[in-house]
């Protein structure tokens, strides 16, 4: 106390407060910054990594099918060791259908499944504890598990679940994944969406096991290229697709045409008006489309060759959810962030993804590949050790604050400007 004065009410103290308010706003500007640079620094290091997977992947395309031009495999076979290259050794077939329709089996796979033999399945599905969902793919399973064991001629070939009602399958024996995945393959592309839509049959990789791999636990994918014939001149795909955005790309593309033909012939193509095209637009690539667009997974860990244009980012809470599938084969190349949940997991994670087109043509000509080739990595998993670092760096800082705080109270305490203060007080 100075005079009576309680040094909390001196000009001191009150400058004091000012240097140390400043000193921390400066402080946490600081830390923000070197975290968002360095953030930065590491998406663009991932984004890279991507790129080199990417090209590694487009590469072991290359050489796999080029097996296929020098007749040392067929067609099936070099699509084959494409898939195990990138997508892992072949893990397990998971099959969900109701227990009035196990006949399915023996349609649709009768070389492996005898009339009537899989109907042993119904009565004991009904004992079971409902499952919300299939257990991960490392999940280990035991007697313990709310499953019982599939049989199969008296072998064990995986385990059956109650999945709310339906018969949920896992074959994990690896002679009847192999044939169950023949089957498939060997069928016509009809024929495998009606086994992916009846019985749900999911083609279950393991990604350890690639040659080719992407940052962390994310994995390398190939998807078929689609070319949409609707595109107004002038845009690109993927766009906001509003009534207001395709208006204004009509009026743009029509005002750029010079001669009277090119305007007549834009109007009769698109339409008189942004509303002749918004509703054919907007039912087509907004909704669901019946039949799907041609958008195929080749080489994935979980999706074997499932139509891939419907797939949306999970955990994605805009309105209009992105369709991955759709986006990847329509742009080709670039970057492009997404949430993902894979089977067995609880939660979605954001993933980064690098993705650009691979086309190839055998020498005879019978085989013309437009495909594009992905590799992902998971967000969490890219900045866990940034998250680490910025924890400490905010102790540090905090740390350092404080014996700033204690050091200046000392000095503004030892009256070091006390001449200053006198100054200003002795001049009222």
């Amino acid at each position: 106390m100075k005079g009576g004065i309680p040094f909390h009410r001196t000009l001191r103290f009150k400058l004091l407060l000012a240097v140390v308010g400043s000193l921390g706003i400066l402080s946490l500007f600081l830390i923000q910054y070197g975290y968002s640079v360095a953030r930065d620094a590491l998406v663009e290091g991932t984004v890279k990594d991507l790129k080199q997977s990417t090209q590694l992947a487009a590469n072991e395309l290359e050489s796999s099918l080029d097996l296929f031009n020098k007749k040392q495999l067929s067609r099936q076979e070099a699509l084959r060791l494409v898939v195990r290259k990138l997508a892992g050794e072949l893990r397990e077939v998971r099959i969900t259908l109701n227990p009035a329709n196990l006949y399915r089996l023996n349609q649709f796979f009768p070389a492996i499944f005898r009339p009537g033999e899989m109907d042993w399945v119904e009565p004991g599905l009904s004992d079971l504890e409902e499952v919300d969902r299939f257990p991960g793919i490392d999940e280990e399973m035991d007697h313990g598990s709310p499953a019982i064991p599939l049989m199969y001629r008296g072998l064990q070939i995986g385990w059956i679940f109650n999945l709310h009602g339906q018969a949920g399958m896992i074959f994990s024996d690896s002679g009847i994944c192999d044939r169950l995945f023949t089957r498939y393959l060997e069928s016509a592309r009809s024929e495998q969406s009606r086994m992916e839509e009846e019985l749900d049959l999911r083609i279950m990789r393991d990604p350890g096991t690639v040659t080719v791999q992407a940052a962390g636990e994310g994995y390398v994918y190939v998807l078929t290229q689609y070319e949409p014939g609707w595109l107004i001149p002038g845009t690109s795909y993927p766009e906001d697709y509003s009534r207001e955005a395709i208006e204004r790309r009509m009026d743009r593309g029509l005002a750029e045409l010079e001669s009277p033909a090119a305007k007549q012939n834009y109007l009769q193509k698109y339409g008189r008006t942004a509303e002749d095209q918004y509703y054919h637009i907007l039912e087509f690539m907004l909704r669901e489309n019946d039949p799907p667009l041609p958008i195929y997974a080749i080489a994935h860990p979980y999706l074997g060759f499932r139509n891939a244009d419907s797939i949306e980012s999970y955990g994605d809470r805009t309105i209009r959810k992105k369709k991955i599938g759709r986006d990847l084969a329509i742009a080709r190349s670039g970057v492009y962030e997404y949430w993902w949940r894979n089977p067995g997991e609880k939660a979605a994670r954001k993933k980064i993804a690098h993705y650009r087109a691979f086309n190839w043509q055998s020498e005879d000509g019978s085989w013309v590949v437009r495909w594009v080739v992905g590799a992902a990595a998971y967000e969490d998993q890219a900045f866990a050790a940034l998250t680490d670092i910025q924890l400490r760096i905010y102790v540090v800082s905090g740390a350092l604050v404080l014996l700033t705080v204690f050091a200046l109270l000392y000095l503004f305490r030892a009256s070091v400007l006390a001449g200053f203060e006198d100054l200003v007080t002795g001049s009222r």
